[in-house]
C-alpha cells in the first residue's frame, strides 16, 4: 500500500483542491494525512473546515517538522510513501502501475508529476528534452535520473513522488529539516550519495503526467520559490474566498495543454 503525506502551510484553499482531486482521480493512494501549521490565527478557520468537510483525511498539526514526519514514516503500515504539496493537483487517473513498477530495486521513485509532455522547467525557465527510455511499460517509461537533466534528473521532489518508505527513512538520516523545502534539500543531496546513485539509478513515470503543482504564491521564508504572486491568488485572498464559501473550480480549469511539472494555471473560483 501507498501512505500519502501532504504538507500545507496557511492554504487551505489550495489544500482542498488536492484533497478534492486525489479522491477524484488517485483513490489508491489511501486515506492522505495531512501535516499543516499556520503562520497566523487568520488561517486556521480555513483549516477547522477542512476537516470538517475531509472527515476521511488525517490532519496532524504540525509541532516539530521533522519529528512529526519522521514519526510518520516510522509508524506507517505502508511499504511506499507518496509526498505532496499543497498546491499540488491531480488531474487525470493515477492507477497501480507506481506499485508494480517499484517492485523493480532499481526504480528509486514513481514520478506523477513528470512524462514526455514536460517539455518546459518552470523552476529554471527552460526547455527541457525528455531522457532516452530504457524501457516502456503500457503507459510508464522508466529512464536513468544521473544521465537526465532539469526535472528528469530531480528525483527528490515532494509533488507526487512515490518511493519505498524504508528509502525515504534512510535519506531522511538524522537531518532536522523545518520545513518541506528544506526537507527537499535533504533528500536531493542524499540520493545523490555513491549507495543510492549505485542502487537506484531509475525514474518512472506515465507517458504524460498525472499531477501539476499550481505556484500561485508562495509560503516558505527559507526558499526564493519562483510563484506568479497575482494579487488575485495571494494567500490571504485565497483564504478570505474559501473561508466565505467559494471552491476552486477544477472542472472549469483547463489541463489539456499542461507542459511542464509546474505550471501558473489560472484558479477558477465559485
Amino acid at each position: 500500500m501507498i501512505g500519502t503525506i501532504v504538507f500545507s502551510r496557511d492554504r487551505a484553499c489550495q489544500l482542498d483542491l488536492l484533497l478534492r482531486s486525489l479522491e477524484q482521480h488517485a483513490p489508491m493512494l489511501g486515506r492522505p494525512t495531512v501535516l499543516w501549521t499556520t503562520s497566523h490565527v487568520g488561517y486556521q478557520i480555513g483549516y477547522r473546515i477542512l476537516q470538517r468537510d475531509h472527515p476521511s483525511v488525517r490532519f496532524i498539526r504540525e509541532q516539530s517538522f521533522a519529528d512529526d514526519l519522521r514519526t510518520l514514516l516510522v509508524e506507517s503500515p505502508d511499504s511506499l510513501a507518496c509526498f505532496l504539496v499543497d498546491d499540488d493537483v491531480v488531474f487525470r487517473t493515477v492507477g497501480l502501475d507506481a506499485q508494480e513498477l517499484l517492485g523493480d530495486p532499481q526504480i528509486l521513485a514513481f514520478s506523477l508529476r513528470l512524462g514526455w509532455n514536460t517539455t518546459f522547467c518552470y523552476p529554471l525557465r527552460c526547455s527541457q528534452r525528455h531522457p532516452q527510455p530504457l524501457r516502456t511499460a503500457g503507459e510508464c517509461c522508466v529512464w536513468d535520473w544521473r544521465d537526465a537533466s532539469c526535472d528528469f534528473g530531480y528525483p527528490a521532489s515532494l509533488d507526487g513522488d512515490i518511493l519505498r518508505t524504508a528509502d525515504a527513512l534512510a535519506m531522511l538520516g538524522d537531518s532536522r529539516s523545518s520545513n518541506p523545502n528544506r526537507l527537499e534539500d535533504v533528500l536531493s543531496q542524499a540520493v545523490r550519495t555513491p549507495w543510492m546513485m549505485e542502487r537506484r539509478p531509475l525514474l518512472a513515470s506515465y507517458r504524460s503526467s498525472a499531477l501539476v503543482g499550481i505556484p500561485a504564491n508562495v509560503v516558505t521564508r527559507t526558499h526564493e520559490n519562483r510563484n506568479a504572486a497575482l494579487p488575485e491568488f495571494s494567500i490571504a485572498e485565497l483564504n478570505r474566498r474559501y473561508v466565505a464559501g467559494e471552491r476552486i473550480q477544477a472542472d472549469r480549469m483547463d489541463f489539456r495543454h499542461v507542459n511542464a511539472a509546474h505550471s501558473s494555471l489560472p484558479y477558477v473560483l465559485a
